[in-house]
Parts: structure tokens; C-alpha cells; sequence
């Protein structure tokens, strides 16, 4: 047997030696060996026999010797133990057989080879019964005493010798047998742990290539995803301005026309023309507020986007949003049915947010619906209140309903519908829901009418990542804390407010406001913008000299206009939408000491824009005149025929752009002294911030108090680490 077919007794381990040899391996090797001599001592016989075939003697050895190999050799393999006692029993029957056939003693003395056979066979201890049976056998048939007496010796002496040289070669065995058996047990278990390992490595070897495929593919996700975000934002850029020129107009022409009905040859307009003109006006400032909320989410995840939370009464909302829709309902015939309980627990949410939501519903219902009526229901569940917007309608297919709620999908309706929409309400819908920790369903029957519902939790879930900074949600914005901002323009704090939660940022134009305001309110921080320019140490003196209070100062680049008036180029700049205040205020202070007929060039190629200035110009009862040209390449040619005494100049133009038509303009000797007023209706933000540089600064004017400074480092590292939060602006 192979040393690992080895077999373990119970079960032992290795170390207790448990391991014992079997009689295959202790036996068969000896009983083979001597079958092997007995075999051929019996062909020897036989041969003698053939010479002497008369000599009994040897016909009884030759016949017992055979006899016990023809016993033995059938089973000596399977059972090697009982064939040895055959083999032993037969011979030492032989040699018996034969001394009492030869009336001769002395062949007994053969009887010590099955007696130091035993020993080998079968174990050292067995010699000595083999000797006692073989002087019993001598003493059987032996007649002479003295010869007894002498094979007694022999047969004695043969058993202890049998027995004390093969005792130790035994134990020599078994503990040879032992440790080779120990061998084998960790050879073997050495090979399986090889494979293991070998399985291992494969293993290893195929995670790295995995994981070599996996930053291929994700290199080359990157490299898409810093695509994607560079068309997102040239995206936003776009639809900003496309969606602020065309609001610029009807919030402008609005005003104009409730303020000044001289204008159009009426002395004042009557009360129901009024209410048309002050939904216009309502709806399109609305409207001018989400243009921001679209760009945000053209450029950063929704579920990043922080929200301006306060306590509020939905039941407001929602009257507000449906009477918003009325006219639009009531131009089809539709019924708006509202159905609000009067005392309805007060919300923390962002109101103009979830006033979107439910617009959004609203206009889409009045949309899809050509008859019949439309139902608001508000109901309280046990954790957050229930607002399901009902129609009769058409109804929406039951393959599109899990497809309803993604960007740009509009429900079985082609795009040259012209009241298709753009498909992004229900998607924006969707995610304000979740920003507030709701969740937003619907319902729907192909020709019977759909049901959009969402919730709006009474307890304040924060859903926006921004909430690992740590700022915690207040249930009050009255109790929001407060950050004094000193910065170019008061742009940076629509921007700030939009993209930092839990804060109220004020605007101070100077040091001296911000004095007087860190004296009247408790600040959390100052923000200054670096470039304003100033010395960091003489302003943190003077406002220690204002406050005794702690106020940590930070200084860093803050967004704002600076990136266009930065140039000394342009006398002022608007940003679209343009209140007519504004710009009669920019041209007054440019034109105050130009002469009495002032001509004014307005480059833009929104001709409505031209019109407006027009008409706002005409119910001011300025003595201006307006000369329009809608393009650089336009404007260039008029200006060769005449010097105007200010230019409004749109810098997103087609063709040559703003900036490209002002440094034609300023070529012209002629034209150098020209005052210019920039239009633009891009968001200040990223774009000033790239021509700051980096730099990021705070001061304190006390000490650190445990565990600030750390966290301002790990702040700090993280940003260097490109591991900054997403959504914080």
C-alpha cells in the first residue's frame, strides 16, 4: 500500500502518532519473500523425490510443502496474516509429519524455522507459543529423553531470540512507519495547500487583469464624463440665455404696459385687463426664478441641489398654484376643483420648489385634459402630508408609465406637437419631490384621466449630500445663521444661496456696511472677496475694532460681474431680465451731462429688446432717441454714419460676438470715448472664479477650539485630493 493510502486509526491527527502500519504492509512484504524460498525448496524436493522416489521422507516434505503453498498463495494478498498462519501451521505440520515418518527426532529441529518465521510474520511475541508448540510436538514423538531435551533447548532458545531481535525492529518499524506516515499526511496536505495557492494566484492574476480593464474603462468613463460636464455646462450657458432674452421682454413690456397706459392711448386700464397684466407679471418673475433652477440641474445632480427651507402653510401653495393656472383651465372649459382641510400642519420645505411641483402637475393636467375638470385634494397621512393632482383626460399608456417621470420624455406625443413641451417638468418634478424626502407616483387609465400624487414629510428629511459638511437642518429660517458677504456685486449672494444650505447670506457693499451690520446682527463668518483687493490684516483690525465677537473671516474668490467689468470697458453692466429702473438708471447716470438730444445705438438681436427700450424710454419721457441694430456687423455699419452718446450692446450676439463688436468699436478713434452698457443673460459664477486663482484663506481671531483646526485641514486635504463634495457650487 501507497503511503497515501495509508489509514488512520479513529480518526487521530498526525501529532498524537496515531497512524499504525496494516498487515499488508507489516506482513506481505516477509510472507511473499518467504513464499518465494519455500517455493523453490519445494521444487527442490520434488526434484530430490524424482531422483529418490522411494524416500518417504521426502515425498512427505515435498507433498507439505505444497500443500500449504496451494493453501496460502489464494489468499495471501487479500487476508496476508491468516496465510502466513497457514503457511506456518502447514510446514511445522510437514516437519512433524515427516520426523514421525522417519522414525527419525532430529528432523524436528527443522521445527525452529516456522518458529523464527513467526516472529517476522506475524509479531516477535508470536515465536514464543511457536516454540512451546514445537517442544510439545518433540516431546510427543521424540523416544529419547535426552534428545527432547535438546530440541526443548533449541525450540526455547530459538523463541526468546526470535523474540528479543525482532521486539526492537518492530518498534524501529513502527516509529519509521509513524513518521513516514507523518510524511506522507504533510506531503499531502503541503500539495493541497500548493493548489489552493496556485488557485490563488490564478485567481489574483485574473482580479488584475479585471481590475486593469476595470481603470481602462474607467479612464475612459472619465474622459467622458469631463465631456459630458464641459457640453452640460455649454448647454446651461445657452439655455440660460436662451430662456432670460425671451422672460426680459414679457416681464419688461409687462410692467410697461400696467405702469404706463398713456402709452397706448388709454388714461388707465380697467380692472379685469389689470388682473390679466398682474398674472403676466407674477408668472413671468416665477418663471425668471426657475430659469436658475433649470441651469442648476443642467449642470450638477438634482439630489446635490440644496434647498431654502421654511416652515410653511401648503394649504397657501397650493390656492396660489391653481388660481396661477385658472386662466389656462378656464380657456378649455375646465373645472379646477380644490379640496384643502383650513388647518393643515405647517411643512419645512422650500416653498418655490414644491410650488414647482405642484405647476408642473397642474399645467401638464390642464394640457392633456380637453374636457371635464381637474382635482387638487391635500390630505394628512401618518407621516407626511398628500397631494394628488386628479384630470380626466387622456390617460397615459400602461408601457409608459415607469418611463413618465425621465428628462426629456413626453408621453405619445411628437415633437412637431407645438404644445409638446420639453419634456423636463415631471423629471424636475420628480427629483424636488425627493430632495424633500417624498416620494412621487402616478396612476393612470388610457381615456379615463391620470392621477399624480406626491408626499411632503412633516419631519425634515435631509436627502442633499451637502449634509456631510455638518450643517444641520433648522425647522426655522428665521433662525438660520447668518453670514455678513463683502464681494463686487450683489450677485454672489443669488449665488451662495443656491448652492449652500442652512446659511443667510447678506450683501455689504463696502467695510463700513459690515461694520455697522457685525455691530447690529451675530455673524457666523465673514466672507471677502479676494478680489476686492483688500488687506486682510487691516480689515480683520477694524472689524475687532466694531465687535469684540469671534467672527472668523474667510477670504476666497466669490462670483460676480467682475469677469466683464473687470475689462474697463463697459460703463455698467445689466443682467437679463432687465427692470426698466435699471436701465433708466445706468443711461441717466452715463448721459447726465451729454447734451439735451441723446441718441442711443441698442445692439441685440432679440428685436423685441430694441422695441422695449423704446417704449421704456417714451413713458419716461426722456429725450432720448433709439437707433437699433441686430447684429455686431450691423452695428458697425451704422456707427460709420453717425457717433451715438451711449451704446447698449448684448454681448452674446450672431455673427461677431459682444466683446468682438466692442473692440471694433474701440479701434475707431472716433469711438473710444464712447460709454457702452453690457447685456448679458449668463449667470456670474465659475467663470469669475477661474481668473482668481485658487486661493483660499481663513482667519480667526481667536484660538482653535478642539478638533477645528483638524476638520479645516481634512476640509482642506479633501478638496486637494479632488475628493470635494459634489453640489457645493
Amino acid at each position: 500500500m501507497s503511503a497515501d493510502q495509508l489509514v488512520i486509526k479513529s480518526g487521530g491527527p498526525i501529532a498524537e502518532g496515531l497512524a499504525t502500519p496494516s498487515s499488508h504492509d507489516t506482513v506481505l512484504p516477509s510472507l511473499r519473500a518467504l513464499l518465494g524460498l519455500w517455493f523453490t525448496l519445494s521444487i527442490g524436493l520434488w526434484l530430490a523425490l524424482g531422483w529418490q522416489p522411494m524416500n518417504k521422507v521426502l515425498t512427505v516434505l515435498s507433498f507439505g510443502l505444497t500443500g500449504s503453498l496451494a493453501l496460502c498463495l489464494p489468499i495471501c494478498t487479500r487476508y496476508p496474516r491468516l496465510a502466513a498462519g497457514t503457511l506456518l501451521v502447514g510446514s511445522s505440520a510437514t516437519i512433524g509429519w515427516a520426523a514421525r515418518t522417519a522414525a527419525d527426532p532430529t528432523l524436528l529441529a527443522f521445527l525452529s524455522i516456522p518458529v523464527a518465521a513467526s516472529g517476522a510474520l506475524l509479531s516477535p511475541v508470536a515465536a514464543l507459543p511457536a516454540a512451546a508448540l514445537a517442544a510439545a510436538l518433540s516431546f510427543s514423538i521424540g523416544p529419547d529423553t535426552a534428545s527432547q531435551i535438546q530440541l526443548e533447548i533449541l525450540f526455547a532458545v530459538t523463541g526468546l531470540s526470535t523474540w528479543a531481535a525482532w521486539q526492537p525492529v518492530r518498534a524501529l518499524l513502527l516509529s519509521t512507519w509513524r513518521r513516514s506516515f507523518q510524511a506522507a499526511q504533510l506531503t499531502r496536505e503541503l500539495r493541497e495547500k500548493q493548489g489552493e495557492l496556485n488557485r490563488t494566484i490564478k485567481a489574483l492574476d485574473l482580479s488584475y487583469q479585471l481590475l486593469e480593464k476595470s481603470n481602462r474603462e474607467l479612464a475612459a468613463a472619465q474622459r467622458e464624463a469631463l465631456l459630458l460636464r464641459d457640453l452640460r455646462n455649454r448647454f446651461a450657458t445657452n439655455l440660460s440665455h436662451e430662456l432670460r432674452t425671451p422672460l426680459n421682454i414679457i416681464l419688461g413690456f409687462a410692467n410697461l404696459i400696467y405702469h404706463n397706459p398713456q402709452l397706448y392711448g388709454m388714461d388707465e386700464w380697467n380692472d379685469s385687463l389689470l388682473r390679466d397684466l398682474s398674472q403676466m407679471q407674477r408668472n413671468a418673475r416665477y418663471l425668471s426664478q426657475l430659469v436658475d433652477d433649470v441651469v442648476d440641474l443642467a449642470r450638477i445632480d438634482a439630489l446635490a441641489m440644496p434647498m431654502q427651507r421654511e416652515m410653511t402653510d401648503i394649504s397657501f401653495i397650493v390656492r396660489d398654484t391653481v388660481e396661477a393656472i385658472s386662466s389656462m383651465a378656464r380657456s378649455k372649459g375646465l373645472e379646477v376643483i380644490v379640496s384643502c382641510p383650513d388647518r393643515l400642519p405647517q411643512v419645512f420645505i422650500d416653498p418655490t420648489r414644491i410650488r414647482q411641483v405642484l405647476f408642473n402637475l397642474l399645467s401638464n393636467a390642464v394640457r392633456f385634459t380637453d374636457y371635464g375638470q381637474i382635482s387638487v385634494e391635500v390630505r394628512e397621512g401618518e407621516e407626511a402630508l398628500e397631494i394628488t393632482v386628479s384630470d380626466t383626460g387622456r390617460g397615459i399608456p400602461e408601457p409608459e408609465l415607469a418611463t413618465i417621470f425621465d428628462e426629456f420624455y413626453q408621453v405619445g406625443r411628437p415633437k412637431l406637437d407645438p404644445d409638446s413641451g420639453k419634456g423636463l417638468g415631471l423629471a424636475i418634478a420628480k427629483r424636488f419631490v425627493q430632495l424633500h424626502g417624498g416620494q412621487i407616483w402616478v396612476q393612470s387609465q388610457v381615456g379615463q384621466g391620470s392621477t399624480f400624487g406626491f408626499t411632503i414629510p412633516y419631519m425634515p428629511v435631509a436627502t442633499s449630500r451637502l449634509k456631510e459638511l455638518g450643517v444641520p437642518l433648522s425647522q426655522n429660517s428665521r433662525h438660520q445663521p447668518e453670514v455678513l458677504v463683502l464681494g463686487f456685486d450683489n450677485a454672489v449672494i443669488s449665488y451662495l444661496s443656491r448652492r449652500i444650505e442652512g446659511y443667510t447670506f447678506i450683501y455689504c457693499r463696502n467695510l463700513e456696511e459690515a461694520k455697522h451690520l457685525l455691530g447690529t446682527t451675530r455673524p457666523t463668518a465673514i466672507l471677502l472677496d479676494v478680489g476686492l483687493d483688500c488687506d486682510l490684516a487691516k480689515v480683520r483690525s477694524e472689524l475687532q475694532e466694531a465687535s469684540s465677537r469671534d467672527v472668523p473671516i474667510i477670504c476666497c474668490p466669490l462670483p460676480s460681474l467682475r469677469w466683464i467689468m473687470g475689462t474697463g470697458e463697459f460703463a455698467a453692466v445689466l443682467t437679463k431680465p432687465v427692470l426698466p429702473e435699471q436701465l433708466l438708471e445706468s443711461i441717466d447716470s452715463i448721459l447726465k451731462s451729454a447734451r439735451e438730444e441723446n441718441q442711443i445705438l441698442v445692439v441685440d438681436d432679440d428685436r423685441g429688446f430694441a422695441q422695449l427700450v423704446r417704449r421704456i424710454v417714451q413713458a419716461a419721457q426722456r429725450p432720448y432717441t433709439v437707433v437699433a441694430a441686430y447684429s455686431g456687423e450691423e452695428a458697425l455699419r451704422r456707427l460709420q454714419r453717425f457717433t451715438p452718446d451711449c451704446i447698449i450692446l448684448d454681448l452674446i450676439l450672431p455673427g461677431i460676438s459682444g466683446f468682438q463688436t466692442l473692440a471694433a468699436i474701440r479701434s475707431e478713434e472716433r469711438l473710444k470715448s464712447v460709454p457702452v452698457i453690457a447685456v448679458t443673460a449668463a449667470t456670474p459664477g465659475e467663470d469669475s472664479l477661474s481668473s482668481d486663482g485658487s486661493f483660499f484663506g481663513f482667519m480667526k481671531q481667536g484660538k482653535f477650539g478642539p478638533g477645528e483646526l483638524t476638520s479645516l485641514l481634512t476640509s482642506a486635504l479633501a478638496v486637494s485630493a479632488g475628493k470635494a463634495i459634489a453640489g457645493t457650487g
